[in-house]
């Protein structure tokens, strides 16, 4: 089985998305090479239109696999994958964040812990972009992380 193959696997086996989907990748100039997976949603109630994009990246030594949403301002974390991240320092890591809260798509509230700089790679050695990442509140069958357009024009990724 190729990584690829074993990534779909791995994201089949999750509950909240469908088994359906694809892997786009691109290279743009020497840019790091982004690898996206285009997952069909099986859950909307409007015909299938709509679809999510995930990624693998790289946070201290960890692979990570987030949902790329441009239409977030923001990259968030929830407090659970943060704190496995960073096991020993995670208290010394987190900052206050002038946000106390944030607002869903589905105009609901989320509570804001704080929130981190950190080095991320879209490939294990690759390079290295620093990003600010928001720790929200833990949400039962949602992405654990979200990879919000702050992001995406900080690591110049070519979707």
């Amino acid at each position: 089985m190729t990584p690829v193959q074993a990534n779909l696997v791995e994201m089949a086996a999750l509950s909240d998305i469908s088994a359906t989907s694809y892997a786009l990748s691109a290279m743009v100039g020497s840019q790091p090479k982004l690898c996206c997976y285009a997952v069909d949603d099986v859950y909307s109630t409007d015909g299938n239109l709509e679809r999510k994009s995930f990624c693998a990246l790289y946070i201290n030594k960890f692979r990570i696999v987030a949902c790329i949403d441009s239409g977030s301002d923001l990259t968030v974390i929830q407090s659970t994958i943060f704190t496995n991240l960073f096991r020993s320092n995670f208290k010394r890591i987190l900052k206050p964040s002038d946000l106390k809260s944030i607002t869903s798509f589905s105009a609901n509230p989320i509570a804001v812990h704080g929130q981190f700089t950190c080095l991320i790679s879209f490939s294990q050695g690759g390079p290295q972009v620093p990003i600010i990442i928001t720790v929200i509140k833990d949400i039962t069958g949602v992405p654990s992380m979200l990879l919000g357009n702050d992001a995406l024009r900080a690591t110049w990724a070519v979707l």
